[in-house]
């Protein structure tokens, strides 16, 4: 097996280990394939009468400005107008740009992965990732076509500075009147990631703000850019200290978000997008429709029929929720892993406007986080959420081959409480009849088996999460 056999697209883009399967040879044999494509179908809100532009953005990771170098070169080998983002980047900002420009963007990034990875995504230009029928038509290309590479340093690409419009985007988006009111200190983790090249165009010293890991390090000090509980000891700690209204992190690309509430508690997202949703309904009289991906909570659903929102889950994947937002009138969107869509014009997950509208939140209310949080479980109820990731030999493609090994074992009864629901269409999701659910479900990126569960209580999620295992092992998946 060559390092190019190893490329496949998961989630959402391609992601490899750096100098093994990640390498520039790879990279440009990808970049080729997405041109071909390109040149055949178009990733254009409006079709144009030319190739369109392309825009090649990166983060903070190893050599991320040399692979997007390598990639923006491809691209006008292959006739395509290429601009070169001039510093690091999130990939909401590249999603502005390119929605701004009619564009196509390019984002090298491994998002939350561990150090030695790195990784490419494909943006449309409606702001948002590419569908998945492009995405399967690039990995079909990148197998079939005979591909050369030599490197040689002798393009010289044009470079522009993207942050400035979207940090006035962000600025239109969310209310900095109320942002402004926040009296209390406000701690930013950018987890070494890209995000602390915004914190300061975005809050002035009235703010009181306090940065962690702002400055970039490839190794992300030796930690995952992955804003979870067990990688926020600091961030916790330091709004204990400060006596803080908020902590808020950020992964490596700054999609995605970490919340610590005054207390110190870190709060999932089965918390944080239900508040989210709750302000905007409750305090803010917004309307239109709830998306949410399988593996988030039972909250927002009930959120949505108290104020009568139209609600549907999709299968993991932002990809998912952006092709129903480019269809329906859309509140909010959001996933697990932190990344939710809130209050803008971009249709991708944004970790620091979703953490700005949380502040804006704040000073709107005139409410501590945590009584906001205890408010919103007075009147929908108590969750309890739980994720493991269990190591498997390799990636799990084939969802649908998973989701048959497993549904005969499934019974109408579990632990004496009865199944109310199955869906299958991404991996197992068991719902019960008090709501709480067990999912079983393969990463997308990553050779991971994944069981979450959530309930109203600690001990039944343990159960069920439990359970899961046994299933999984009952099957030979985990790895020895």
């Amino acid at each position: 097996m060559t390092t190019a056999d190893k490329i496949k697209f998961g989630t959402e883009g391609w992601r490899g280990i750096i100098a093994d399967d990640f390498i520039f040879e790879n990279v440009a044999k990808v970049s080729s394939a997405i041109a071909k494509c390109l040149k055949q179908t178009s990733l254009s809100a409006q079709p144009p009468a030319r190739l369109p532009a392309i825009l090649v953005g990166y983060d903070n990771r190893f050599l991320s400005e040399k692979f997007a170098y390598i990639s923006g070169k491809i691209f006008s080998d292959n006739g395509f107008n290429v601009l070169i983002s001039s510093t690091s980047v999130s990939s909401p900002n590249l999603c502005h740009f390119i929605r701004s420009n009619n564009s196509v963007g390019i984002m090298i990034t491994a998002s939350h992965n561990p150090p030695q990875f790195n990784g490419l995504k494909i943006k449309a230009s409606y702001g948002g990732p590419a569908p998945d029928y492009f995405n399967k038509e690039v990995e079909k290309t990148i197998q079939n076509e005979k591909f050369s590479y030599n490197y040689e340093n002798n393009w010289t690409p044009d470079f522009s500075d993207i942050k400035p419009s979207y940090i006035e985007y962000l600025k239109l988006s969310a209310d900095f009147y109320f942002i402004r009111k926040i009296k209390n200190k406000i701690v930013l983790d950018a987890m070494n990631g890209c995000a602390g090249n915004y914190f300061d165009s975005l809050f002035d010293s009235k703010n009181r703000t306090i940065k962690l890991r702002a400055n970039r390090d490839p190794i992300f000090g030796g930690s995952n850019p992955e804003p979870i509980e067990k990688n926020l000891t600091q961030l916790k700690k330091t709004v204990l200290e400060q006596k803080a209204s908020i902590g808020l992190a950020f992964d490596g690309d700054a999609d995605r978000l970490g919340v610590i509430d005054d207390r110190g508690r870190y709060l999932p997202p089965h918390i944080v997008f239900p508040l989210l949703l709750y302000y905007l309904a409750e305090y803010k009289k917004l309307s239109g429709k709830v998306l949410q991906t399988i593996s988030l909570g039972y909250l927002s659903k009930r959120i949505a029929q108290e104020y009568n929102l139209p609600f549907e889950e999709t299968p993991v994947g932002f990809k998912y929720l952006t092709e129903k937002m480019l269809k329906e009138n859309v509140l909010i969107a959001g996933e697990e892993s932190g990344g939710y869509a809130v209050c803008g014009e971009i249709l991708d997950r944004d970790g620091i406007l979703s953490g700005l509208v949380l502040i804006e939140m704040l000073g709107f209310t005139k409410k501590k986080l945590s009584m906001l949080v205890d408010e919103l479980q007075k009147k929908y109820g108590k969750t309890y959420f739980k994720r493991i990731d269990l190591h498997i030999s390799e990636i799990i493609y084939d969802k649908k081959e998973f989701s048959e090994k497993i549904v005969n074992l499934i019974h109408k009864k579990i632990d004496k409480i009865s199944v109310k629901e199955v869906k299958t269409f991404d991996g197992i999701k068991i719902i019960f009849g008090d709501d709480s659910w067990l999912l079983l479900r393969p990463s997308g990126t990553e050779p991971l088996l994944r069981v979450y569960s959530e309930s109203q209580s600690k001990k039944q999620t343990e159960k069920l999460i439990n359970f899961g295992i046994k299933i999984i092992k009952e099957r030979g998946l985990i790895k020895r």
